[in-house]
């Protein structure tokens, strides 16, 4: 797929220019700047698009050039968020390539620009807590790596809490998975709440070693933005799209370019059964009504003999 991010770093555009792209897709694809000088990524098409409303960080341009031909425009107001908008821009070409005619791509641009919007309508440069985005980052890659695969689409994404108050980051009926996501030598995890391990049934306790990786670093699933863009080019069911973007939404993490450009090498994936004998710290374990809530830590090389590959 072509890369916009080098394209548009490759020349400097002028105000109002754009540049066809070379795609295979019914409907023809421009990129370029708007003429008041924003990043823009523009179809040009002979039915007239679906009417779309602009957002504080994406604008909608829309009108005929002549008869029976039309612009669809989305400008970038705010470049705080150009990591976000080159991944919401791969995702859109995607869109547009798989179409087999004008009349579906537009259908399909249109609903995977309403899905990108709950991401759009956080954009804010304020500091981002990486750890958050680490973790976030470490349960966008299990939801891909290992529940979609197991379970299915739909089931993975409404078995995933999110930033919701589910004791636990994934349960499927009585199966259930806690996920923590730590630096490639990590010796530990942290347990953060009472009820994260807690439950009468047998779950287990996946753990994602990871290395920060810089910038340019890319194996198409090693940041948010390009877990997102795969994922949603393979869910092909709007109301599992926008479940997924309510639940990355919900963290408060915005499309800010710290969060979405961050960079991680996923080292290891091992899991570990959480079973009768495993060492954790239960409600049933604090005899102190005054104790609201514990954290602690578990050192891995002491529970190997839980592990799974």
């Amino acid at each position: 797929m072509i890369d916009l991010e080098s394209l548009y770093a490759s020349f400097v555009c002028q105000p109002g220019e754009q540049r066809q792209l070379k795609i295979e897709s019914p409907i023809e694809v421009f990129y370029g700047v708007s003429h008041d000088g924003y990043l823009r990524l523009a179809f040009l098409c002979k039915i007239q698009p679906p009417l779309l409303k602009s957002t504080k960080v994406l604008r909608i341009v829309e009108g005929p050039e002549g008869p029976k031909v039309y612009w669809l425009c989305f400008d970038l107001l705010n470049n705080e968020v150009k990591s976000a908008f080159f991944a919401f821009c791969k995702n859109m070409l995607e869109v547009a390539a798989g179409s087999s005619n004008e009349s579906e791509a537009l259908v399909k641009l249109k609903r995977r620009y309403l899905s990108w919007g709950i991401l759009f309508k956080n954009a804010s440069s304020s500091a981002i807590d990486k750890e958050k985005v680490q973790g976030l980052f470490g349960e966008l890659y299990f939801l891909k790596n290992f529940m979609m695969k197991k379970y299915g689409v739909e089931r993975a994404i409404s078995a995933w809490g999110g930033a919701e108050s589910t004791s636990k980051d994934f349960a499927v009926n009585t199966d259930w998975y806690e996920v923590k996501t730590v630096g490639v030598l990590s010796p530990s995890v942290t347990i953060s709440s009472l009820t994260q391990l807690a439950s009468t049934s047998p779950g287990r306790l996946a753990v994602i070693r990871v290395e920060r990786m810089p910038t340019e670093f890319s194996n198409g699933q090693s940041s948010i933005s390009e877990i997102l863009t795969t994922l949603l080019t393979s869910i092909g069911d709007v109301a599992m799209e926008t479940l997924l973007l309510e639940k990355v939404s919900s963290y408060g993490v915005s499309v800010a370019d710290e969060a979405f450009a961050l960079k991680f090498d996923v080292k290891k994936l091992k899991q570990y059964r959480v079973e009768p004998g495993f060492p954790r710290i239960t409600p049933d374990d604090v005899p102190y009504p005054e104790i609201a809530d514990v954290s602690y830590k578990i050192a891995l090389a002491a529970i190997e003999r839980f592990s799974e590959e």
